[in-house]
């Protein structure tokens, strides 16, 4: 009696990636969303603050790329087929940068970035999501 032949190892690997490739999702990309930093009109003021903005922590329903929607009954669901452009926490503290350094008022920073702040800006979000209505 004869054996199976054995498939050669560029076959196997071959195999494997095809799978890998896909497992990856052959649907449409999900839709991403972004926040957006005001442009605030504001008059100089005199003597310029350093402002550190840490990231803020959050609950674990909203630190992630998923756009969380409360329903009508209260459940916290995701929004199907649609994600922020970063983590949340990370885009809040993005925008919250943009927005401080849109007002020329102040020097704006992470922690990290060598700056002795005049004020730490430290964040909790325990809800940011969509509200289902009936």
């Amino acid at each position: 009696m004869r054996g199976l032949p054995v498939p050669s190892r560029r076959t196997i690997l071959t195999g494997i990636a095809a799978s890998a490739v896909a497992g990856c999702g052959g649907g449409p990309a999900p839709s991403t969303f972004d926040l957006t930093a005001p442009r605030l009109a504001l008059r100089a003021s005199s003597g310029r603050r350093v402002i550190v903005v840490a990231e803020p922590t959050a609950v674990f329903a909203v630190d992630s790329e998923r756009i969380v929607v409360r329903t009508a009954s209260g459940e916290l669901t995701y929004l199907p087929k649609a994600q922020w452009a970063d983590r949340l926490p990370r885009l809040v503290q993005a925008r919250l940068i943009q927005t401080f350094e849109n007002t020329g008022r102040a020097a704006v920073g992470r922690p990290g970035d060598r700056l002795s702040g005049s004020f730490s800006l430290l964040m909790d979000i325990r809800a940011f999501e969509v509200r289902e209505t009936m």
